[in-house]
C-alpha cells in the first residue's frame, strides 16, 4: 500500500511541474517568414530583412514572442536581456514581439513598469507574424515561444515554453550560426505580387467592429514601404474599388487616392460599373487608372468595341510576366439591367485559354486577375492549364493559405480593402518556380495615414459637407 501511495505522490508531482520542465526544442530548416511590424515607441516599421541585416551586418536573430498575461513570458525577459548584453558587440539582434490583444498603452506600460529595454515589434492578436510563425492556432497562443533565426532568414530552432537556462542554451547554437557564411541570394531571383480586392469605397477605417481596420489611406503607406525594399514588385487589383451602389462623388474621390499607388493592372468589377458603362468608359479613356478586361465589350446595332484593354505583357527586371483581366457573367445577374442593357460578356474560360496558348512560350509567368468569385477560380485551375497565378476577387473570400491546384496559385484578400496582398514567388535559375511565400497584410491603425490621400479624403469631406 506504501508503495502504491508513492507511486501516485510520484505521479501527481510530474502532472503539476512548473512550465520549465516542459520547454521543448525543435529542430527546422525553413525560411523564416516575412513580416512588417511597428516598433514600440517609434514610427517605423521593420521587417524581417531589416533586422537581418540592422546596423549593415549579417545578423543571426532571435525573436520571442510573449504577452503582457503571460507570466513565464515575463520570467524569461531577465534572461534575454542577459543574452542580448552577452552578445552586444556581435552580430546578434534580439527582439520581442507582442501578440497584444490589448491596446499599445498597456504594452507600453508593461514595458516601462518591468524595465524592459529590448526592442519590442507589435503584432495586435498575431494577425500578422503570429500566424505565419504558428503562435497563433485557432486563435490561441502558447508563449512564451522563440525562433533563433539564421544569417540567412532560415528558422533552425525553435523553443517552446520557459527554460531556465535559455541563455547557456541559446550561447551554444548563436555561436554556431555565427560561423556560418551568408548567402548572397540575388534580388532578381524574387518577383513580390501585391494585391487587393473588394475595397468598397473605403477610403479610410472607422476602427470599429464592423471594419477594424483597412483603407486607402494606409493602404498607399504600406505599398510605399515595400517599393522601398524590394525592387521587383506588381501592383494589382481584381476589382470592386467603388462601392455597391450609385454615389458620383465617393467614385471620384476613390479613383483619385488609387492613382496615388501606381497600380499596374487594375481589373474591371461589376461594381465599377455602378454609374453606368459610359461613366467608366470615360475613365478608361482618361487613362488615369489602368484598367482591363479581356471578355467585356459594348455593344450597340452595327458594331461592338471592348471596354478595355484584355492583358499586360510586364517586364519586371530579367522577368516577362503576362496578365489578363477577366470578369464572370454570374456577376451580373441581380445587376440592374438598365445600366448594362448594351454590355456583352464573353465566355472568361475560353479567353484565358486563348491567352495561355498565346503567351505561355513568351512570358516566364502567367498570371489571371479574376473577378469570378472563388469557386470559379478554383474551377478554371482545373480547366485551363499553364496558369502559374490567380488573384482573385467578388466573392470577398480572405484567402488565408495560397490554394493550389497543381500548377497553380489561387489567392484572395477578403472583403472592404482590409488587407494587402502579398506573394513573392522565387525562380530557380531556368526561370521555373522554385518556392513561394504568401501573406496577407492587416492595414491595422499602427500604419501611418498617407499624405497624399489623407489630404484626398479631407476634400471629399468638404464636398460632401457642401
Amino acid at each position: 500500500m506504501k508503495k502504491l501511495i508513492a507511486i501516485c505522490w510520484l505521479l501527481l508531482s510530474f502532472l503539476f511541474l512548473p512550465s520549465t520542465v516542459f520547454a521543448q526544442a525543435e529542430d527546422v530548416n525553413r525560411a523564416a517568414p516575412d513580416f512588417r511590424l511597428k516598433l514600440l515607441f517609434g514610427k517605423n516599421s521593420l521587417t524581417l530583412n531589416k533586422l537581418l541585416t540592422y546596423g549593415n551586418k549579417q545578423n543571426v536573430l532571435v525573436l520571442s514572442f510573449f504577452d503582457t498575461d503571460c507570466k513565464p513570458c515575463l520570467k524569461e525577459m531577465p534572461q534575454l536581456h542577459r543574452l542580448a548584453q552577452k552578445y552586444q558587440d556581435k552580430d546578434v539582434e534580439v527582439y520581442l514581439i507582442s501578440i497584444d490583444k490589448a491596446a499599445t498603452e498597456t504594452v507600453e506600460d508593461f514595458v516601462k513598469k518591468n524595465n524592459i529595454t529590448l526592442p519590442v515589434l507589435l503584432d495586435p492578436y498575431g494577425l500578422q507574424s503570429g500566424a505565419e510563425y504558428g503562435v497563433i492556432v485557432n486563435q490561441t497562443a502558447g508563449i512564451p515561444k522563440l525562433f533563433l533565426i539564421s544569417k540567412n532568414g532560415y528558422i533552425k530552432k525553435i523553443y517552446s515554453g520557459y527554460m531556465d537556462n535559455l541563455v547557456e542554451t541559446l550561447s551554444k547554437e548563436i555561436d554556431t550560426l555565427l560561423l556560418e557564411k551568408k548567402e548572397i541570394v540575388a534580388k532578381i531571383d524574387t518577383l513580390t505580387i501585391l494585391f487587393s480586392n473588394s475595397t468598397n469605397g473605403y477610403l479610410e477605417s472607422c476602427n470599429c467592429a464592423e471594419n477594424p481596420f483597412g483603407g486607402l489611406v494606409r493602404r498607399a503607406t504600406l505599398i510605399k514601404e515595400i517599393r522601398k525594399d524590394e525592387t521587383g514588385v506588381l501592383l494589382l487589383d481584381s476589382g470592386d474599388i467603388l462601392p455597391p451602389r450609385h454615389d458620383p462623388l465617393l467614385a471620384k474621390y476613390t479613383f483619385l487616392a488609387m492613382e496615388e499607388m501606381n497600380y499596374d493592372l487594375i481589373a474591371l468589377g461589376d461594381q465599377e460599373l455602378i454609374l453606368g458603362t459610359e461613366y467608366i468608359q470615360k475613365e478608361i479613356e482618361a487613362e488615369n487608372l489602368p484598367f482591363y478586361s479581356a471578355n467585356l465589350s459594348i455593344c450597340q446595332d452595327k458594331a461592338c468595341t471592348y471596354l478595355a484593354p484584355s492583358h499586360l505583357i510586364k517586364e519586371i527586371g530579367s522577368f516577362t510576366v503576362g496578365i489578363i483581366s477577366i470578369i464572370s457573367p454570374e456577376v451580373f445577374t441581380f445587376f440592374p439591367k438598365d445600366i448594362i442593357k448594351n454590355l456583352e460578356v464573353s465566355d472568361p474560360v475560353k479567353q484565358v485559354q486563348g491567352f495561355v496558348e498565346a503567351f505561355r512560350d513568351k512570358v516566364d509567368l502567367i498570371v489571371v486577375v479574376s473577378h469570378s468569385g472563388y469557386e470559379e477560380d478554383l474551377r478554371l485551375a482545373k480547366q485551363v492549364k499553364g496558369i502559374d497565378v490567380i488573384i482573385g476577387g467578388h466573392s470577398q473570400t480572405l484567402v488565408k493559405k495560397a490554394s493550389v491546384v497543381p500548377g497553380t496559385l489561387i489567392v484572395q484578400a477578403g472583403e472592404k480593402g482590409q488587407y494587402l496582398g502579398r506573394l513573392d514567388i522565387r525562380f530557380d535559375k531556368n526561370k521555373k518556380i522554385a518556392a513561394h511565400q504568401y501573406q496577407l497584410l492587416p492595414l491595422t491603425r499602427d500604419i501611418a495615414d498617407d499624405e497624399d490621400v489623407r489630404a484626398l479624403i479631407g476634400q471629399y469631406y468638404l464636398e460632401l459637407k457642401e
